[in-house]
């Protein structure tokens, strides 16, 4: 999955299907297409740097665990102010995409660590 035109074409037979997977979840459509585009970047960030097997079933997996971050976030916290929101969901961000591992990747980060520290 190196070629732009490969993504862009994954890109368009993924996004239909992640917005009817996440509109079942969250009964919210623009919740689902928050948590679609931000699935569809993340895998496209995780192409850029690794060989994906399997690109749907990974996209599928960033979506709902991104959906489950959300909703977690959102239905556990109730902020005071807009920058105690966007700690909060930094932090869980950080620990999700920098720290947890994920089956799909082998049981590593999307974004280990030293990808950050040897950065662009």
């Amino acid at each position: 999955m190196n070629e732009e035109s490969e993504f862009q074409r994954l890109f368009h037979e993924l996004q239909p299907l992640l917005r009817r997977f996440l509109i079942a979840r969250f009964g919210n459509e623009a919740d689902a297409d928050d948590v679609v585009q931000d699935a569809l970047v993340k895998l496209h960030q995780v192409a850029q740097t690794e060989k994906i097997e399997n690109p749907k079933a990974l996209a599928f997996s960033i979506a709902r665990n991104l959906g489950r971050l959300r909703r977690e976030v959102f239905n556990a916290e109730w902020f005071s102010t807009i920058n105690q929101a966007q700690t909060v969901i930094r932090k869980g961000l950080k620990q999700y995409n920098h720290v947890r591992p994920h089956q799909a990747l082998n049981m590593r980060p999307p974004i280990p660590e030293t990808l950050i520290e040897s950065g662009p």
